[in-house]
């Protein structure tokens, strides 16, 4: 269990990090102090960062289909007001942090494009 946390910190401290610096300026010291974890922690749960960048990208997708899902779901709607309430619901969300951060993933792409 407590290793299941450990790999769980390093990923929502690195997901923050990563979204609010960029992935190649953040170092994987940072995301370890962040997630107070042992040195060698970030190289037993992630074979590289690459690997952990792939992993974040899947913690995004997860969160986005939480937020979605409802919205998706609500049988009072028709398609149009379903699509307008995930937006609305991301809206809000980018709102919470000033509109500063983007998008996580598509920021991950525009970074990393070139590279990976």
């Amino acid at each position: 269990m407590a290793e299941t946390n450990t790999r769980k910190k390093i990923l929502e401290a690195g997901a923050r990090l990563v979204h609010a610096k960029g992935f190649n300026n953040t170092g994987v010291k940072e995301i370890l102090d962040a997630a107070g974890a042992p040195k060698g922690s970030f190289y037993h749960y992630f074979k590289n960062k690459e690997r952990f960048g792939l992993e974040l990208i899947a913690l995004h997708g997860e969160r986005f289909r939480r937020v979605a899902a409802p919205c998706l779901l609500a049988a009072d709607k028709n398609p149009i007001e379903r699509l307008a309430a995930i937006f609305d619901a991301m809206a809000a969300h980018m709102a919470a942090d000033g509109f500063s951060k983007g998008c996580p993933i598509g920021n991950l792409a525009q970074e990393m494009s070139d590279l990976s």
